[in-house]
């Protein structure tokens, strides 16, 4: 390419020689100032350098412009004849709407996460997707850009507010019912901009209101879309608004008159920070309600009356809504609701979601999800119906089988979660419920109140499988704990992890019994964890082995990481042999030796019995090697290598 500089340089002094002779002389006046000294020559006068110097730049400039769209027209036509050359072109255009069609589902897909995944540049880049789509698709070649200007479906989903695309959309789209969705804007900077370009497009959505299916405006303010609601959105099957923080409230005599009987077929809706009074006829006859972050003016037993009139309520959710008015009025009569499958209280006062779990009877599937910040004097009674009462209201409390308490869930939270179904399966929970605190002495505090509501405030009279994480000194005395594990003495598994030695003694001591246990699992009892991260005691292979003495029914022993010297206790001799009828044995992270365990196993089956260990699980045990697996394989019926 080097030998073509000369030639490109030649043809740059030929084009600034062509452009200053087409250009006129340059006189002076005779009263215009020349400076130091009178030029010689015309070409050493500074304005006649200032103009060569202008041609100049206007000769690159020109030069650049015409290489740009001579190498773009080369691109493009190459590109032209490589699409054309590829196998998908030669594809039928029905079997090419076939293949959009997916790619549209999976954009689409990836937009609906989008949204949900928050701010980040992945989330963005999907929210994008379907939009995106459409338009490139477009603009692949004339056969893509014919098939796509042909499937209605692509332009359905309108999901930017700029204009141009609003227009094009509803245009393409053809009739079909539409699906518009304004997110926020990935920072806020641009809220301005974006909500002013939402409000430009009002007038253009408006022309095609009885089209609207879905409808959802994000982060922008009521008043730069309240327009919309002047006429009736007769198709409109799902609605969402969410204010921006500080953006003020939808006034409540304008949202009255805007949404009486203009949404007959509503059956989705999402409010956030926009206030709707819970008298207007929009709340009737939903499937999914969500209202998060406000402050009715109205009662707790307005929204009642807003369940009533929705019997086919499937999934409501209060997120951070406070009732003004009244207070907590008798109870008349209870209502049917036999479809709901999920409700969330999510900051709510633990007073107004047992007021309302005991206004309603719903179905013993349905799962009830919450994260409540207690107050002093709050319980799991105010939380929940009185338990004469929870059959006929909530009987999916009445169906746990399986109980999970967990005082350190995370920092300054503690947990409680419900099963119902065949414990170790992988069943879904029917109770949800997390506890955040201010800071840890409070969740202490508050975790020990709750805790010592199990099998009162609940009582779980079906519970088979107890789990109990994180139990410590600085939580509650082993009197609590002995009060709470005796009400379910009839469980028949055990679950400890983190446990301090003096609450597992009590079964050691026999002051807590289970004779129906048949299965043990013991979870982080090592040494360095017990000291570094909980500094709490761990059980002694001598109490742990007066433990096991007191469960003589266990057929089932699991150890998660876990000391050594807890596992050999399981070591049968002439003396001893604990578990007589011990039948499964798991280790998982565990640091035993794969020789010790071997001797373990075979010192139980020396001893002899009707009934000897069957199945040996190990998982993540370093110690364990191949030869010991083998070895293992030889005495005992099945191992399973995890």
């Amino acid at each position: 390419m080097d030998a073509f500089v000369p030639r490109v340089q030649q043809l740059m002094l030929d084009l600034v020689g062509n452009s200053m002779t087409a250009q006129p002389s340059v006189h002076r006046f005779s009263g215009e100032p020349t400076g130091q000294d009178d030029c010689e020559r015309l070409d050493d006068c500074p304005q006649s350098i200032k103009r060569e110097l202008q041609i100049l730049a206007e000769a690159r400039d020109y030069a650049v412009g015409t290489i740009e769209n001579f190498i773009g027209s080369k691109i493009s036509e190459l590109a032209s004849r490589h699409n054309r050359m590829l196998a998908i072109s030669s594809l039928p255009n029905d079997v090419l709407s076939i293949i959009f069609e997916h790619a549209y589902a999976a954009a689409l897909a990836d937009a609906d996460a989008g949204l949900e995944g928050g701010t980040s540049k992945d989330a963005e880049e999907k929210r994008d997707a379907p939009l995106h789509f459409g338009l490139c698709a477009s603009h692949v070649s004339r056969t893509w850009r014919h098939i796509a200007l042909n499937m209605p479906r692509l332009w359905a989903r309108i999901d930017a507010p700029v204009l141009e695309l609003v227009d094009a959309c509803l245009s393409r789209s053809r009739g079909l019912p539409l699906d518009i969705i304004f997110h926020k804007p990935s920072n806020v900077a641009g809220r301005v901009q974006y909500e002013e370009k939402v409000e430009g497009c009002v007038p253009s959505l408006l022309s095609h209101v009885e089209r609207w299916r879905s409808l959802a405006l994000l982060n922008v303010r009521p008043t730069h879309y309240s327009s919309i609601f002047s006429s009736s959105a007769a198709r409109l099957g799902k609605l969402k608004l969410e204010n921006v923080r500080g953006g003020g409230r939808l006034a409540v005599d304008i949202a009255f008159r805007m949404f009486s009987e203009k949404f007959l077929r509503l059956r989705e809706l999402a409010l956030s920070s926009v206030e709707i009074p819970l008298s207007s006829s929009i709340y009737r006859n939903l499937v999914n309600l969500t209202l998060e972050s406000i402050v009715f003016n109205d009662s707790i037993e307005d929204f009642v009356r807003v369940l009533r009139a929705c019997p086919l309520i499937e999934v409501f959710a209060l997120i951070k809504v406070f009732f003004r008015r009244g207070g907590l009025p008798p109870i008349d009569s209870l209502i049917h609701l036999p479809y709901p499958k999920e409700v969330h209280f999510t900051f709510l006062r633990t007073s107004s979601s047992g007021y309302i779990l005991s206004c309603i009877r719903v179905p013993p599937t349905m799962q009830i999800f919450g994260c409540y910040q207690l107050q002093a004097g709050e319980n799991l009674d105010l939380i929940f119906p009185p338990p004469n009462l929870v059959s006929d209201t909530v009987p999916s409390l009445l169906g746990v089988t399986g109980l999970n308490f967990n005082f350190v869930s995370k920092p300054s939270t503690f947990a409680l979660v419900c099963t119902a179904g065949t414990p170790g399966n992988d069943t879904p929970a029917v109770l949800d419920l997390e506890f955040p605190s201010l800071d840890q002495m409070n969740a202490n505090f508050f975790s020990r109140q709750i805790f010592l509501g199990l099998g009162q405030a609940l009582l779980f009279p079906n519970l088979v499988s107890f789990t109990l994480v994180g139990a410590a000194f600085d939580i509650l005395p082993p009197s609590d704990f002995l009060q709470v594990l005796s009400r379910f003495s009839h469980i028949a598994r055990l679950n400890l992890d983190r446990c301090a030695a003096p609450f597992m003694n009590l079964i050691g001591e026999g002051e807590l019994s289970f004779p129906n246990l048949t299965s043990l699992s013991l979870s982080n009892l090592r040494r360095p964890l017990g000291l570094d991260m909980y500094r709490m005691p761990l059980v002694t292979p001598k109490d742990f082995g007066a433990i096991l003495a007191n469960l003589p029914n266990l057929d089932t022993i699991q150890f998660t990481n876990c000391s050594v010297t807890l596992s050999q206790t399981l070591k049968s001799a002439q003396s001893k042999h604990l578990c007589p009828r011990l039948e499964h044995l798991a280790l998982e992270k565990c640091h035993i030796l794969g020789a010790d365990l071997a001797a373990l196993v075979e010192s139980r089956k020396e001893w002899g019995g009707e009934i000897v260990l069957e199945t040996i699980t190990v998982d993540s045990c370093a110690g364990v090697d191949e030869r010991a697996i083998l070895r293992l394989k030889d005495i005992v019926g099945q191992v399973q290598v995890l």
